[in-house]
């Protein structure tokens, strides 16, 4: 008669696979079966063809599974050396020196973590975290991100609160890996800290605020921003809205112009829209300027030419170079004070700020324009700046008329793509007066050759 075949049950598809419970296995039967798990392993790249498109989902979900297990075993197997002694009676000077000697694939990283991931989780206090470790539910380098994060506070949590917390951020490992368990520690301690921990944590965190100053490389100006928890969530708040994608369409014409920066550049432009809406709020009693205050040094033939370029001067920044457009659009509403040099760099003309436009003279823009004129933008009133639609490099001059309110992106636009426009007096609809665009390239050169010239 027949052996009775081992009985089967359908797994992964179509395949069966014997019913064997691993606990049951002896030492024996497990050392095959991980001879065997290297034999399929080893020759997986000459077959995998054959494979149909869910077993590929079903083989990548099984491979995970053994690289986890596998990772756990060779830190159950360290374990084991360095507790018997195996390690201190070998050769090797070092529990990593260990690793690496038997498990070659460690010599290109990793044998440290696995070392001290043995130290670290033989401390009875650790017992939870080893089991987790040893059954795959967290990796060495989360395992060894709990141990760091624990060892911050456990001497700020109530008494018999430290397994709780030990379970907390395991659970937070196996979900979201370290940066989960990074980020609950603020909850923790709330919930388990000692009476005034959260509190001391935050006031901690606060103190370490930081604004580096620029590291120029190639032009571009590198910061380094430091926030604590509070600082972070105030700009986020203040910036989100701000760096979101942009699309405009223009009414009339149905044309649609979609926002081409990155998410970075979105909210480094929405960084600066913040920065420029606080200045032009300072309290000017106080000798705080209404916008920063810009020393710049050109010569006239540059500054009528566009050519070449102007120099700071007078601040940290001293002679960074900018270009002859930046500082065209710079003038609508920074406070620029050119120093005009002639040609053996004599002083022709200091001007002074009295190009911008007054207070005054922005509130009614606000109330005529609204918000950025740019056609189908949206951008209220408070983020835009006033802009000369003839240049005041160009002789135009600071009034009402010459004068359209642009939102920071659209600004650079208008200037890089050298786009004219015009106040309408006289609208079709009978309307009120209102800016109107050429969005042709080149169009406010065009306009020049036309226009007579101010001044």
């Amino acid at each position: 008669m027949a052996p009775t075949p081992a009985p089967t049950t359908p797994v992964r598809g179509a395949w069966s696979v014997p019913v064997v419970t691993s606990d049951n296995w002896t030492w024996a039967e497990r050392r095959d079966a991980l001879d065997a798990g290297v034999e399929a392993l080893r020759g997986l790249s000459s077959a995998i063809h054959q494979a149909n498109g869910p077993e590929l989902v079903e083989v990548m979900g099984v491979l995970d599974e053994l690289t986890t297990l596998a990772a756990a075993g060779r830190y159950v197997v360290t374990a084991q050396a360095h507790e018997r002694g195996e390690v201190a009676q070998s050769d090797a000077p070092s529990l990593p020196a260990w690793v690496r000697e038997h498990a070659p694939s460690t010599r290109q990283g990793g044998c440290g973590t696995i070392a001290q991931a043995v130290l670290d989780l033989s401390r009875p206090v650790n017992t939870l975290l080893r089991d987790a470790v040893e059954d795959g539910t967290v990796t060495l380098p989360v395992a060894r991100t709990v141990i760091t994060e624990i060892s911050r506070i456990e001497s700020r949590l109530v008494d018999g609160a430290r397994d709780s917390v030990l379970t907390a951020m395991i659970e937070m490992g196996r979900l979201h890996g370290s940066a989960g368990v990074r980020s609950v520690r603020p909850e923790l301690l709330a919930r388990h800290g000692a009476p005034g921990e959260l509190q001391t944590e935050q006031d901690r965190l606060r103190r370490g605020r930081s604004l580096s100053r620029p590291v120029v490389d190639d032009g571009l100006h590198e910061y380094r921003l430091v926030l604590d928890p509070e600082g972070a969530a105030v700009l986020e708040a203040a910036i989100e809205a701000l760096s979101a994608p942009a699309p405009t369409q223009d009414e009339d014409t149905g044309t649609r112009e979609p926002d081409l920066r990155t998410s970075d550049q979105r909210r480094a432009d929405a960084l600066l829209d913040l920065v420029r809406t606080a200045t032009t709020g300072m309290d000017t009693r106080a000798g705080r300027g209404a916008k920063a205050t810009l020393l710049l040094t050109m010569t006239l033939q540059d500054l009528q030419a566009h050519t070449g370029a102007a120099r700071t001067l007078g601040g940290l920044d001293t002679g960074t170079l900018l270009a002859p457009g930046t500082v065209r659009r710079l003038a609508c509403d920074a406070e620029v004070i050119p120093v005009v040099l002639g040609s053996r760099s004599q002083v022709l003309d200091q001007g002074t700020a009295v190009r911008l436009f007054t207070p005054a003279m922005t509130r009614q823009l606000w109330l005529r324009d609204g918000g950025c004129t740019y056609p189908g933008c949206t951008a209220p009133a408070r983020w835009t700046d006033a802009h000369h639609l003839i240049h005041w490099a160009d002789g135009g001059p600071t009034d009402l008329t010459n004068a359209a309110l642009l939102c920071g992106r659209h600004h650079t636009i208008v200037h890089t793509r050298r786009l004219h426009g015009h106040l309408d007096t006289q609208p079709p609809d009978n309307g009120p007066p209102r800016v109107v665009w050429d969005l042709t390239p080149g169009s406010y050169d065009q306009a020049l050759t036309i226009l007579p010239r101010a001044g």
